[in-house]
């Protein structure tokens, strides 16, 4: 989970927060809603079921940037656990984990190299814009 949110993290900061670096202002917007869940939690997903869920709620998110964007927003922040909700054991939780190459061997942003690591389903969907 650590991994999922530093990427995440990581994400932001080259896809949003690097392209207005040197500006003397921007305008930021905050984001929440609630997020599309695993109707019973104590079914464990499984990791079509979970990849699904993810893309209904990054759909979610790439309207709420288009309309930001339309309005002169420039940065804008979600929730830490927007994209797969917060009501799991470990156990629950891992449909929702891939795997990220180790940033200390491999520099790598799926928003501008999307091919070069293929199992990373999600990755590439982050890339909002």
């Amino acid at each position: 989970m650590e991994t999922f949110f530093l990427r995440g993290l990581l994400l932001c900061w080259q896809c949003l927060v690097i392209p207005v670096w040197g500006l003397d202002f921007y305008t930021a917007a905050v984001y929440e809603h609630p997020s599309v869940l695993q109707l019973n939690s104590t079914i464990l997903s499984t990791r079509s079921e979970a990849l699904e869920i993810m893309r209904e709620n990054l759909n979610i998110y790439q309207e709420q940037v288009n309309a930001a964007s339309k309005q002169g927003v420039k940065i804008i922040v979600f929730p830490e656990n927007g994209i797969h909700g917060f009501h799991f054991s470990r156990p629950a939780l891992f449909p929702y984990l891939e795997p990220i190459p180790d940033p200390n061997v491999v520099q790598w942003n799926p928003c501008l190299h999307p091919t070069v690591y293929n199992d990373t389903e999600v990755g590439t969907e982050q890339c909002l814009h």
